[in-house]
């Protein structure tokens, strides 16, 4: 049944796309300036990397630890729960439902935020916090495996998930130029969030069985989250600067 339902995301995409404005002003009207940029887009793959480094690094790396974060707390917590603390499979659509519900609540409230102070303030803040605090969250839910302690961690890291993967997500078109902005975000995507959030379980098994520590994910997470605070102090605030 959920395929079924799924199904009708299709023609709900398809009306979406029909009535969107094209943002690359100019290109339907045929217009010189705009077809140089459509020029410009689609020079080869390795002129983009040579020539926009710096940029496509920094988008990968501040994207690591939004979307290790994303993936462990939303997506593997609750196959922990079953596999590792051993809870009835209900508490892992129990934890499913309540991480999704608190990030739709707090993902309005984290872009508004973004928007008034800044994106690089909410980033630096909620991946601190969420790096000093991931740790003693799988500590409490190993100590106490119940399902009431279990979502109530859930539903605190899902805030910290929010606040730090929503300015990130607004973050990464205002890095790139306008001609190049959509290739600059599937590059950053594929190697951001396909490596480390696509292979986040994997990880995240693959450390527990080599350290033998059920608490190894919080490691995982903190070690992206680490590594996504590196270009930060480095990078232009985006937020309320026309980026064309």
């Amino acid at each position: 049944m959920p395929f079924v339902i799924s199904m009708a995301m299709g023609p709900i995409g398809i009306y979406i796309r029909r009535h969107l404005d094209e943002t690359l002003l100019g290109v339907e009207d045929g217009n010189s300036s705009a077809n140089a940029a459509v020029k410009a887009a689609s020079q080869p793959l390795r002129k983009l990397f040579r020539e926009h480094s710096r940029v496509i690094t920094t988008g990968v790396l501040t994207t690591i630890g939004g979307t290790a974060a994303n993936y462990i707390v939303l997506f593997y917590l609750p196959t922990y729960a079953i596999r590792i603390l051993h809870l009835p499979m209900s508490s892992a659509l129990w934890a499913a439902w309540t991480a999704a519900v608190v990030t739709v609540i707090c993902s309005p409230f984290a872009g508004a935020l973004s928007d008034r102070v800044g994106r690089k303030r909410v980033l630096w803040v909620s991946r601190v916090l969420l790096i000093a605090t991931v740790y003693p969250a799988f500590m409490i839910i190993n100590a106490a495996p119940t399902v009431p302690v279990l979502l109530a961690v859930v539903a605190g890291l899902a805030v910290l998930v929010a606040f730090t993967a929503v300015p990130n997500i607004v973050m990464l078109p205002e890095l790139f130029p306008r001609e190049i902005r959509a290739t600059g975000m599937s590059i950053v995507y594929c190697l951001g969030v396909s490596i480390f959030g696509g292979f986040a379980q994997f990880f995240a098994t693959w450390l527990i069985q080599i350290s033998g520590s059920n608490l190894a994910p919080a490691w995982y997470l903190i070690g992206c989250g680490l590594v996504s605070l590196i270009p930060l102090p480095f990078m232009q605030e985006t937020a309320g600067r026309d980026i064309g």
